[in-house]
């Protein structure tokens, strides 16, 4: 298949990119998607969308295909049976220091409206705490409250280059990649059985570098 040339936007309502991470992650990620040639825009609100584009901030743009990356809403669930739950502004469930509703529901996750809602990491934790705590209760211990963790973010732009942010740690560059890599491979290892993950972990990564490599260039005639 011939490479084709094709041009891409990223489209962002906020100030500046990735607005929960810290502005010079921010700059970094934006300083990035420009050397790949990606053209951003902030402050730009998307207001509906066609086959032909979309709308934005009241003029047309014109694409033939979109990815529409708006975040995460919460389930209709929660808000078609809203005499049972508290909702914050956001749709999100309040939930006490235990992760449960006033019914004592336990809600977790995307759902929940807790400091880091929204990553998977923060899925998983809210989890295996609910779990931890049932045990508890069924065997007639005292349950353990809530404690929100910070969990690190990593962020591919490209061939061996990604940002990393955590606390006060933030990484650039082919650093950065190396440890996606590997969140990578221990996202594998928490699904599948150590080999097959390598196996996942391996193809994936060719394909990447495939993807990646530049088109050869053209013989002159």
């Amino acid at each position: 298949m011939p490479h084709v040339k094709i041009g891409i936007t990223v489209l962002e309502a906020m100030p500046r990119l990735l607005p929960k991470m810290s502005e010079k992650t921010s700059a970094k990620v934006k300083q990035r998607l420009e050397k790949l040639g990606v053209k951003v825009l902030l402050n730009e609100k998307v207001e509906s969308a066609s086959q032909d584009g979309l709308k934005v901030n009241g003029k047309p743009l014109k694409s033939h295909t979109v990815i529409w990356t708006s975040g995460v809403a919460n389930n209709p669930f929660f808000s078609e049976n809203a005499e049972h739950f508290e909702l914050a502004k956001n749709g999100k469930v309040i939930v006490d220091e235990y992760m449960r509703t006033n019914d004592g529901i336990y809600v977790i996750g995307d759902n929940a409206a807790t400091s880091f809602s929204g990553l998977a990491q923060t899925a998983l934790h809210d989890a295996k705490f609910v779990a931890s705590n049932i045990k508890r209760r069924k065997s007639g211990g005292k349950a353990k409250k809530y404690k929100a963790v910070l969990p690190p973010v990593v962020i591919p732009l490209g061939e061996n280059w990604a940002v990393f942010e955590w606390h006060w740690m933030k990484l650039y560059g082919w650093p950065a990649s190396l440890l996606r890599r590997a969140a990578d491979l221990v996202g594998y290892t928490d699904i599948l059985p150590l080999g097959q993950a390598l196996g996942q972990w391996h193809a994936q990564t060719i394909v990447e570098d495939d993807y990646f490599t530049p088109a050869p260039p053209k013989k002159k005639k």
